[in-house]
């Protein structure tokens, strides 16, 4: 993936996060931590279903993360391809000086 398209997909995902995932993360895990309380409060001895609750909950919270790292990766990606340009716009005697 080049820096130009790492950039697109972090202002993509910035911009898909701000507006629609970030809101309906928080409905399902909020869903999931109040479930998990209350099966908790209710039936501690039912494991199965805080084990699958609680495997839920975290399958949400790392999809959401996986999200957040594409966004972060944007600016990242914006200095590699700012690194990129004043390379390439270098004469080649400058860039076998620095060893470019």
């Amino acid at each position: 993936m080049t820096e130009q398209e790492r950039i697109a997909a972090a202002e993509s995902a910035a911009k898909a996060l701000s507006d629609h995932l970030a809101p309906a993360f928080d409905v399902v895990e909020a869903a999931y931590t109040h479930r998990l309380a209350s099966v908790a409060a209710s039936e501690p001895w039912a494991v199965d279903k805080l084990r699958a609750l609680a495997l839920a909950l975290k399958v949400s919270q790392e999809v959401r993360a996986q999200i957040e790292t594409v966004v972060a990766d944007g600016p990242v990606a914006k200095v590699a391809a700012a690194h990129l340009r004043k390379v390439e716009a270098m004469s080649p005697e400058r860039r076998r000086i620095l060893g470019l």
